[in-house]
C-alpha cells in the first residue's frame, strides 16, 4: 500500500513543544482534524493534523483504492494515528475533528483511549491547509492551477 505523508511545516526551534503559551497562560496543545476532497472521485482524500498555536502541519494522502483488507475508515484513524505520532500529539492534548464520516473509527479511538476530543465545524488553518493539499495533489496530476 503507498500512502504519502507530508509535513509541511514543523516548528524545527521548539525540540520539546509542550506545554504553550496561549494569550499568557500554559496550556497542551489544541490540534484540528480535517479532510479535503470527499467529493472528487477522481482523487483520494486529503487528511490533515494541524496546530494553531505553533502552526504545524502534518497531512496524509488517501489512495483511492489500495492492496489491504482493511476499510476505508480504518485506514484513515490508521493514518491519523500516524500523523499523530509524527506530531508528538499526546491524550493531554485537546482535539477537534471533523464530524465527516470519515472519522468514524478515528473518533471511537479517540474516545476508548480517552483522548479530549470533541467534533468540530473546521475553518481558519485546518481548513485551509486540507483544502490546499488536494489542490496540490490534482496540480500534480497535471491539472491546471486556478
Amino acid at each position: 500500500m503507498y500512502i504519502q505523508t507530508f509535513r509541511l511545516w514543523q516548528a524545527s526551534w521548539l525540540p520539546n513543544r509542550k506545554p504553550v503559551f496561549v494569550g499568557g497562560d500554559i496550556q497542551n496543545e489544541t490540534w484540528y482534524v480535517e479532510d479535503a476532497g470527499g467529493g472528487c472521485r477522481a482523487f483520494g482524500e486529503v487528511v490533515v493534523l494541524v496546530c494553531e498555536e505553533t502552526r504545524e502541519i502534518y497531512s496524509a494522502r488517501i489512495p483511492v483504492t489500495w492492496t489491504n483488507k482493511m476499510g476505508w475508515e480504518e485506514l484513515v484513524c490508521q493514518l491519523m494515528l500516524g500523523l499523530m505520532k509524527e506530531a508528538q500529539a499526546t491524550s493531554e492534548d485537546k482535539y477537534l475533528v471533523c464530524s465527516g464520516n470519515i472519522f468514524n473509527v478515528y473518533h471511537n479511538w479517540l474516545k476508548e483511549h480517552n483522548y479530549n476530543w470533541e467534533t468540530h465545524k473546521m475553518d481558519g488553518l485546518a481548513h485551509e491547509a486540507a483544502e490546499g493539499e488536494f489542490h496540490r495533489m490534482v496540480v500534480e496530476a497535471g491539472f491546471q492551477r486556478k
